[in-house]
């Protein structure tokens, strides 16, 4: 069976240098991962780690003052697959989400049993097309020289808002993502990236419609002058998987 070490809270922190120390003792735990590690602590400390290893670890983590819970992996929900909605309004007592189509659907609000939102990076890929000399050669028939296109793809780093919310039955999973060059629909009205006030209304009554333990930092803290941001979307649903293993052990007390 393998484990994961879960934040007793998402507000600890460790020095990268302590955690490099303490995964001395586990050989699972590569010293070269920590400064990541140490830096995407959102929930889930660490993954897929055998018992031993595990506990190692955690014992290693302990003596830094950072505490940790085991648990094991077949104990952490799997987040199911997402509908992905180009509109949300919040009615009185209801959710209604569209497609690109503008097919709505209402659920009860009393049913969405979670909502995340925040800024998340990503990576893209830029193409860019310039002009380049080709050379062909023939043999004894000689050669030919033309200007012909190329596309270069590379990596760029960017970022996207996310909602998400979660319900007990179907659409288990709906998501909302506003990016650069994107135009989607809140409470009726069309949003751009630059349309921070349309979207902060938003996030003010998703937050005021559902409990205080039932959402995310992103959405707690939005309006915060420094808002929590997620270094990538792994990040972003590992703290979400922390919270619903969390609600699961307090129902299970």
């Amino acid at each position: 069976m393998m484990y994961a070490l879960l934040q007793r809270s998402l507000d600890q922190t460790i020095a990268r240098e302590a955690m490099e120390e303490a995964s001395t003792a586990a050989p699972m735990v590569a010293r070269g991962d920590c400064a990541r590690l140490q830096r995407e602590l959102f929930g889930i400390v660490v993954r897929r780690l055998d018992e031993e290893n595990a506990r190692a670890f955690q014992g290693a983590l302990r003596r830094y003052g950072f505490e940790t819970e085991l648990v094991p992996e077949d104990a952490l929900f799997t987040l199911p697959g997402s509908f992905g909605a180009s509109a949300l309004r919040l009615e009185t007592g209801a959710l209604v989400f569209g497609d690109v189509y503008a097919r709505e659907r209402s659920v009860p609000a009393a049913e969405c049993v979670f909502a995340a939102a925040g800024r998340v990076g990503i990576e893209r890929t830029k193409r860019t097309t310039t002009l380049e000399t080709e050379v062909r050669s023939y043999g004894r028939y000689g050669t030919s020289i033309s200007i012909v296109p190329a596309t270069r793809r590379d990596p760029v780093e960017d970022v996207q808002f996310r909602i998400e919310l979660f319900f007990a039955r179907d659409p288990l999973r709906l998501e909302w993502v506003l990016e650069e060059g994107r135009v989607v629909r809140l409470n009726g009205w069309p949003v751009r990236w630059r349309d921070a006030d349309a979207l902060h209304a938003f996030l003010g009554e998703l937050r005021a419609a559902m409990p205080a333990d039932r959402i995310n930092r992103g959405l707690a803290r939005f309006d915060d002058p420094a808002p929590p941001a997620y270094p990538n979307l792994r990040c972003f649903e590992e703290e979400i998987l922390w919270h619903f293993h969390r609600l699961r052990s307090a129902r299970a007390g």
